[in-house]
């Protein structure tokens, strides 16, 4: 019966020290970096998309950043072809290189990815720009 017990108190010793050290695992990996930095968009192919503006006026920006430099401004239902888009932790937001193109000017910039749609293909955007109000 001792011999019984013995054996009972050593299983329970090993699940208990196997508790600890798990529950130490779970708290070194959960006391790390708390915002994930995702990575660029890659190219896939000779454009990864179109975008729309769907906002009333953008503001084409030298850099990912409200303090950034303007460049030029982009209208309601203005179209431009995408280059890339980033996560900025600075600003906890999207943001969009596009490629625009006004009064014989090519322009690349950036804007906030709230304010345009981004779709597949030119086709696609100018689908989607018939039925825009």
């Amino acid at each position: 019966m001792t011999h019984e017990i013995k054996e009972i108190k050593g299983n329970a010793m090993r699940m208990r020290s196997l508790f600890i050290f798990f529950a130490l695992i779970l708290v070194m990996y959960s006391c790390g970096k708390k915002h994930l930095e995702l990575p660029e968009t890659p190219i896939l192919s000779k454009s990864p998309g179109w975008v729309i503006v769907t906002a009333k006026w953008v503001r084409l920006k030298e850099q990912p950043a409200e303090s950034a430099r303007e460049i030029s401004f982009l209208r309601y239902k203005d179209i431009a072809e995408l280059q890339k888009r980033i996560y900025v932790p600075e600003a906890q937001g999207l943001w969009c290189e596009i490629r625009y193109e006004a009064d014989s000017t090519n322009y690349i910039g950036w804007v906030k990815a709230q304010d345009v749609l981004v779709l597949e293909s030119k086709e696609q955007a100018l689908e989607v720009l018939k039925t825009m109000e």
